[in-house]
């Protein structure tokens, strides 16, 4: 084996989330006097501060395709494109087509690497150039979906079997749905673990923080609907992005006249107004803002790996989540945290006002997380994806 073994991280999307931040943890956790890391950011966004606050090399696609053009092809359960959103599946398709057989090839030309490591199951259109040029591992960080009649998903699926050399899945359910069990393994995300207690008093605080911003699909309507029921003296921290309609431009303004947008412009002016709530926006380093609180929240509507789950362990705070797959494999109903039923308002509320008037318990279920944090999430975990490129890079 020869190091140091370049590896090359291609990341997708804008925004910031679960995705970039477990890539950065990986990349922190590497010997860098045995691998090289550089990563690809295919969008100019807030993903390239954090590169640069941890020095990690990088560059922005030089392309003007992906800066102005490129809409990645979204299979999965969160992002999936229905069948009759005939312009949306249009542009993907073409978009998709376009970096498969050239952009891709043009973009990764430039770079030297050993293994290129993709960090969304959304990436097919790098896996077969990647290929030609090096190792490739597909990293599935979100759960696929068969839709209606499993086209998309078995032409993709198709594609993973042929051109990755290694499948990295974030949790079981989501090795289970890709169904390509040969060649995958499941590697949970980690996170730095807490050595001292969190403020004693944070248990007393009757705050509980939801990190998911405005997304349904993480429950924010549920939980906006739920705060009718929620006691007057607890508090709702809600953290990530929330659009102000004012803001927007024009064509934007426009694309939110759709049903779905004005509804989700409904909830957020609820929340904003309610007394019981406390919007902070974005935040980038949650760690405080967790120690603040007794509870976590991640009321998710679909199949899903939350990591604000994981997050509020490592700071042996406890959680209520949703009973779905996914979920319900990091979560041990009553033991860390509460599994409550799918869009069900009086039982999210219900589970917020016990478990803020109970301190003692949150504290103890808080600790029985940090345990499980230790042995299923800590950083650990990253050996497992060092013996991944040290087995690839044998293999050249």
């Amino acid at each position: 084996m020869n190091y140091p073994i370049k590896i090359l991280y291609v990341h997708h999307a804008v925004g910031w989330g679960g995705a970039p931040l477990n890539m950065i943890n990986i990349i922190n956790t590497l010997d860098r006097s045995k691998y090289e890391p550089f990563v690809l950011l295919l969008k100019d966004s807030e993903v390239k501060n954090k590169l640069k606050e941890y020095n990690i090399p990088y560059k922005i696609a030089e392309s003007k395709f992906y800066k102005s053009f490129y809409s990645y092809f979204n299979f999965t359960i969160p992002g999936e494109i229905k069948w009759f959103r005939f312009y949306t599946l249009t542009k993907v398709i073409v978009s998709w087509l376009f970096s498969r057989f050239y952009f891709s090839k043009k973009e990764l030309d430039k770079i030297n690497f050993d293994i290129i490591h993709l960090n969304s199951s959304v990436l097919t259109d790098f896996l077969a150039i990647g290929h030609l040029k090096g190792k490739v591992i597909m990293h599935i960080q979100e759960p696929v979906s068969k839709g209606l009649l499993g086209i998309r998903y078995s032409f993709f699926k198709n594609q993973i079997r042929k051109y990755a050399d290694s499948i990295i899945c974030i949790s079981e359910d989501n090795k289970d749905r890709l169904e390509l069990l040969d060649k995958s393994v499941v590697v949970y995300n980690f996170i730095s673990m807490i050595d001292s207690e969190p403020p004693m008093e944070s248990y007393h605080s009757k705050k509980v923080l939801f990190m998911g911003g405005a997304s349904q699909i993480k429950g924010f309507e549920t939980l906006v609907n739920a705060m009718s029921y929620i006691d007057s003296d607890i508090t709702v921290l809600f953290a990530g992005y929330y659009p102000k309609f004012n803001n927007l431009s024009i064509i934007k303004r426009i694309k939110r006249l759709r049903y779905s947008a004005i509804k989700l412009n409904k909830q957020i002016k609820r929340m904003r107004k309610n007394e019981k709530a406390k919007e902070l926006g974005l935040v980038f380093d949650i760690s405080s803002t967790i120690d603040e609180v007794c509870c976590i929240l991640s009321p998710f509507s679909v199949v899903h790996f939350s990591r604000p789950i994981i997050e509020a362990f490592a700071r042996k705070k406890t959680v209520i989540a949703t009973n779905i797959p996914g979920m319900n494999e990091i979560v041990d109903d009553k033991e860390n945290g509460f599994l409550i039923k799918k869009d069900n308002v009086k039982e999210l509320a219900q589970a917020i006002n016990f478990i803020c008037n109970n301190p003692k318990l949150a504290y103890e279920m808080g600790n029985s997380g940090y345990q499980k944090a230790i042995n299923s999430f800590s950083s650990k975990n990253a050996s497992i994806i060092t013996q991944i490129y040290d087995k690839l890079s044998q293999l050249k």
